[in-house]
């Protein structure tokens, strides 16, 4: 099972989808001129979340 979140709010968007044991997160943000996206997985380990992927492109 899974499900999708989105969010948007001005110059900021955010997408995540959920499923068993996991979160992907993707956020585009607009910086001045410029845009940049944000790429972030979680995974459920020992009750806790870990961030298991970092991406700032």
């Amino acid at each position: 099972m899974s499900a999708f979140l989105i969010l948007e709010r001005g110059a900021m968007s955010i997408k995540a989808q959920y499923c068993v044991g996991a979160i992907e997160v993707v956020a585009t943000l607009k910086v001045s001129k410029k845009i940049r996206a944000l790429v972030t997985r979680f995974e459920g380990v020992d009750r806790r979340w870990l961030c298991t992927e970092f991406e700032l492109l």
